[in-house]
């Protein structure tokens, strides 16, 4: 099933990051960074309140924060750097002393290390959020612009490093997972279609196993109706526009689910069904599943008749999920079903039959490990498998795919090095076996998803980058 996800949230794009030398040869104490912050997919203007943090990318060791506090206790640093914000842009002398709650960047730590900038944002309305991925610094750059800089006309222009003209074409792309550039195909305006095994990206560009191709530039095009396959006139969903969490599910050539948050009646969970004729969209009225303040929502359709759904309760986070029978009448749900007696991070769906799915989530706080589950479904009562626990350490996020009745792919991020990972899982009984990771991208990945092309292959579709090389948009093939 594809299953595309709407969300609003709060990213950043980190713009550029450059050293402030301070005097000839020496490693500069101060880095200026810039870059653009949204708010629910708009450029925010007001006073933001930011954290930073250098962590050594190898250890994962905090060297560095903005206050000088350890975020182990909060999850970030205590006190946050006050910065004015307009249309999104800001900038920042990172461990110039004279801001409040700015400490001096120790000479030290750009000894050999490689550095990772983290960052936290507040709008003071929404509370301190981690914006991802981490931002890529080294110690080199610092040396080899402390020589240069003896003669100013000597020195690097910063915006060298981080132009998108140098970056968003694959033969400029350097290496990806031991791939060289050589190995990218070109972007192509041709359609793009989906066979029952492997992608024809363009007129005549097959993609074979293990290929790694750029996305085609066509995001904005597509939501605009300009993609080849072409897209309908944009509809308004009949939910609160200030809604930020919506995800879908398709239940039939001309229906399809909306879960999401409805933050003007109490963030309840609520589910609706979307009829498609032509080019119209109609819905019909929303159930509640969960009455209670949620986040972070997940559904599945198993058939044309019962769904699960899935979220994250408001307050404790703890995760909750609901089995869901459907009738002319509407959704009758039956009771809700914890998934962990701990926090956990955003739960991913997917159906692999008729009464059965596959739920995963991550853990969060002191709980590290991620873990997936089997959910079996009679009418509205649902009950779950053993835990299986697929990878030790915090990943950000989880995506499912079911290859078939008994065989899983579930692709993650891991939170500290941003590194892409996946591995197949096979299901015995009521639980989960899973085989060996394997790195689908080494470089901080974005985004992820994936999809089923069969029982024994898969695609994966991920955004990758750093300031240096610029941001990529990949499709990996693989089988099993």
């Amino acid at each position: 099933m594809i299953r595309p996800v709407i969300r609003s949230s709060l990213l950043s794009l980190i713009l550029l990051s450059f050293p402030v030398l301070e005097s000839v040869g020496e490693i500069p104490l101060k880095i200026n960074h810039q870059g653009v912050v949204k708010v629910n997919g708009e450029p925010f203007s007001g006073t933001g309140e930011f954290r930073f943090a250098l962590i050594d990318s190898e250890s994962g060791d905090e060297l560095w924060t903005n206050d000088g506090s350890s975020s182990a206790s909060l999850g970030f640093p205590n006190l946050g750097v006050v910065i004015p914000v307009v249309s999104g842009l800001y900038s920042v002398n990172l461990g110039d002393a004279s801001l409040t709650n700015m400490t001096v960047i120790p000479e030290e730590i750009f000894d050999g290390s490689n550095l990772l900038l983290r960052i936290w944002f507040s709008d003071q309305v929404n509370g301190v959020q981690r914006l991802f991925p981490d931002h890529v610094l080294s110690s080199a750059p610092y040396s080899f612009l402390s020589l240069r800089a003896m003669v100013a006309g000597q020195a690097e222009e910063a915006t060298h490093a981080t132009e998108s003209d140098h970056a968003d074409t694959a033969g400029d792309a350097d290496t990806l997972d031991g791939y060289d550039s050589s190995d990218f195909l070109s972007q192509g305006t041709g359609d793009v279609d989906m066979l029952s095994s492997d992608f024809v990206v363009a007129v005549s560009e097959s993609v074979q196993t293990g290929d790694v191709v750029s996305f085609v530039e066509g995001f904005s095009e597509i939501r605009s109706g300009y993609a080849p396959a072409g897209v309908g006139p944009i509809v308004w969903i009949s939910i609160p526009d200030n809604s930020v969490q919506v995800e879908l599910a398709t239940l039939n050539e001309n229906q399809f689910l909306v879960a999401y948050k409805d933050p003007v009646d109490g963030d309840f969970g609520k589910v609706l069904v979307a009829t498609v004729a032509g080019d119209t969209i109609s819905f019909g009225s929303p159930e509640t599943f969960f009455p209670y303040a949620v986040r972070d929502v997940a559904i599945a359709k198993l058939s044309d008749t019962h769904l699960v759904v899935a979220c994250r309760i408001g307050g404790d986070l703890r995760g909750i999920v609901r089995a869901g029978e459907m009738s002319e009448s509407g959704i009758d749900f039956g009771r809700s079903v914890q998934l962990n007696v701990n926090p956990i991070g955003a739960i991913a769906l997917t159906p692999i039959s008729a009464d059965r799915c596959i739920v995963a989530f991550p853990g969060i706080g002191t709980t590290t490990v991620a873990t997936a589950r089997v959910a079996d479904v009679s009418g509205t009562s649902l009950s779950l498998g053993s835990e299986a626990f697929f990878h030790p350490e915090k990943i950000a996020l989880v995506r499912l795919a079911a290859l078939s009745t008994d065989r899983v792919l579930v692709a993650f991020q891991e939170l500290l090095s941003g590194d892409g990972l996946a591995a197949i899982a096979e299901v015995v009984g009521n639980t989960l076996v899973f085989g060996p990771k394997t790195f689908y991208s080494q470089d901080p990945v974005f985004t992820v998803d994936c999809v089923p092309l069969g029982s024994n292959s898969f695609a994966l579709a991920f955004a990758y980058g750093s300031a240096v090389r610029g941001d990529f948009r990949v499709i990996r093939v693989g089988h099993v």
